[in-house]
């Protein structure tokens, strides 16, 4: 198995041969300072020793090694535009869109806002102008709008388990998977991310959760 020579002790006797950590490079001869994380795994710096791993949500996030190559030609760090944790966190101006991090357009986010805000008074327009004609067929289709209901549930609940797939279970799951499921982000109700909310002011998860929670 891959080993790292643990050299951190001033006595060269107590120099030890230790396992790789998971998500961690180790070719070739390699000593403690010469150990970096592999492409789409962070270090995690509260760690023991600062030589644990965790795997990124957005692999391509994670800059690193790669098996097989010169770590010299790699840099340990967050792809340009992200930070934090993981790499998980969009730094200020940039908005995740499809899973990556991009450079907010000014020009967008009064575009977003305005969809969901069209959206919104074309939905209550219509029920408006069809109250009527509703109350009175409501009685025939009730059912028929219960079982609708029943479905749009169930489907939206598939996709919100299959998105969290990749992060709940411990498999190799292919990249183009990880962007498959991407475009279906919008069924976890995160509006905040979807209008762009971080182009216009700092905010957090909680913030981002509690709107979540009342929608």
């Amino acid at each position: 198995s891959k080993e790292y020579l643990d050299n951190k002790d001033d006595n060269p006797k107590k120099w030890l041969c230790q396992p790789c950590p998971v998500g961690a490079f180790c070719e070739g001869e390699t000593s403690r300072k010469d150990v970096i994380a592999l492409k789409g795994w962070w270090r995690i710096p509260w760690s023991a020793g600062n030589m644990s791993f965790g795997k990124c949500p957005f692999q391509d996030d994670c800059l690193g090694a790669e098996s097989g190559a010169n770590t010299s030609n790699f840099v340990e760090k967050c792809k340009d535009g992200t930070k934090g944790p993981l790499c998980s966190i969009c730094i200020d101006h940039y908005n995740r869109d499809g899973g990556e991090c991009t450079l907010c357009d000014d020009s967008t986010v009064p575009v977003r806002i305005g969809i969901l805000i069209g959206l919104l008074i074309l939905f209550f327009a219509a029920v408006t102008f069809f109250r009527r004609r509703i109350l009175q067929k409501w009685g025939h289709y009730r059912p028929l709008w219960r079982d609708f209901l029943r479905v749009l549930g169930i489907n939206i609940t598939f996709a919100q388990i299959n998105s969290s797939l990749p992060h709940v279970l411990e498999v190799p799951w292919p990249n183009g998977w990880h962007k498959f499921l991407q475009n279906f982000a919008f069924v976890n109700i995160d509006v905040m991310s979807l209008v762009g909310a971080s182009c216009i002011a700092d905010y957090n998860y909680y913030i981002s959760f509690l709107i979540m929670m009342c929608l």
